[in-house]
C-alpha cells in the first residue's frame, strides 16, 4: 500500500497509519498478523477513495447512540415534532436495538418495512419512523409511495394455469386496464388512480365525494383510442404532482 499508508509494529500488535484530509490518523489492528492489518488499512484506503473514512469511532456507533443523538438535538430545540420523534424512535428500537449503525443496510431497512406492514402499520407511520432515521444518520431519505389503479368491468377470475405454473389470478380487459391506471400514478404524482368506468358505476353519493376530494384529467392510456377521464386522489406529491398543477388546463384541451 506504497503512497496510502503504512503498516508498523507495536510490542506484538500491528498498527496501520494514513493520512486523510491533511491529517494523519493511527489505528490498531488488534491483531499479531501483519496480513490482518495491511486489510484494514486496504478497508480504509477504499473508504476514502469513495470520500467517506468510516474509521474506527464511527464503527463502534450503535442505533442507540444516534438515537440519543437526534432527542437531544430535538429537546436542545425545542422542536414541536418531538413527541412524534420518540414515537418513531420507540418503534425502531424494537427492531434495531443495539445494533451498529453500519450494520443497518438497505436489506435491513426492508425487513423492517415488512415487519411494520404486518403489524398493520400505515405506510405514512412507517414513512416518518424511516425519516426519524435517516435524519439520526445525517443522510437523506425517500419516502414510500405506492400507487393504486381501480378499474370496474367483466374479467375471468379463479384458478388457472397447468402443472407446471398453477396460480388463482384475475385476467380481463378491464384488470389490465386497471394496471395501466396504477402506472399513471407515478406520471402524475398521485396515491390513487380511479377509472371513469368505476367512477359511473359508483352511487351518486360516492361520486359526489370523490368529485370534491379528487383532482379530474382525461388521461391517454396504452391501448386506448382516446383518453379516458380518471378521478386521482391521495393528493399531488412531488415535482410530477406540482407540474400537473399549472398544467391542468391544457391537459383537458390537449386530450378531452
Amino acid at each position: 500500500m506504497r503512497g496510502f499508508g503504512r503498516v508498523f509494529k507495536r510490542g506484538s500488535t500491528y498498527w496501520i497509519a494514513y493520512c486523510y484530509r491533511g491529517k494523519e490518523h493511527r489505528e490498531s489492528a488488534h491483531s499479531d498478523n501483519e496480513a490482518q492489518a495491511r486489510k484494514l488499512l486496504k478497508k480504509r484506503v477504499g473508504e476514502m477513495g469513495q470520500g467517506r473514512l468510516i474509521g474506527p469511532s464511527e464503527e463502534r456507533l450503535t442505533f442507540e447512540d444516534l438515537a440519543s443523538m437526534l432527542l437531544t438535538d430535538y429537546e436542545v430545540n425545542g422542536k414541536r415534532s418531538l413527541e412524534s420523534a420518540k414515537l418513531s424512535i420507540k418503534h425502531l428500537r424494537e427492531f434495531f436495538g443495539s445494533e451498529r449503525a453500519i450494520d443497518i443496510t438497505l436489506d435491513r431497512v426492508r425487513s423492517y418495512v415488512r415487519e411494520r406492514q404486518r403489524e398493520g402499520a400505515a405506510n405514512g407511520s412507517i414513512n416518518r419512523e424511516l425519516a426519524a432515521e435517516a435524519e439520526a444518520e445525517d443522510r437523506s431519505f425517500h419516502a414510500i409511495h405506492i400507487g393504486i389503479g381501480i378499474n370496474t368491468g367483466e374479467c375471468v377470475v379463479g384458478n388457472m394455469g397447468s402443472d407446471e405454473r398453477f396460480a388463482y389470478t384475475a385476467m380481463g380487459d378491464a384488470v389490465n386496464l386497471a394496471a395501466r391506471l396504477e402506472g399513471q400514478s407515478k406520471t402524475y404524482g398521485v396515491s390513487i388512480v380511479i377509472g371513469e368506468a368505476t367512477r359511473d358505476a359508483a352511487p351518486s353519493w360516492v361520486r359526489s365525494k370523490v368529485a370534491a376530494a379528487a383532482a379530474s384529467f382525461p388521461i391517454a392510456v396504452a391501448g386506448r383510442l382516446r383518453a379516458l377521464r380518471t378521478a386521482m386522489l391521495g393528493g399531488l406529491f412531488g415535482p410530477r404532482g406540482d407540474r400537473l398543477r399549472r398544467r391542468g388546463d391544457r391537459l383537458t384541451l390537449g386530450l378531452g
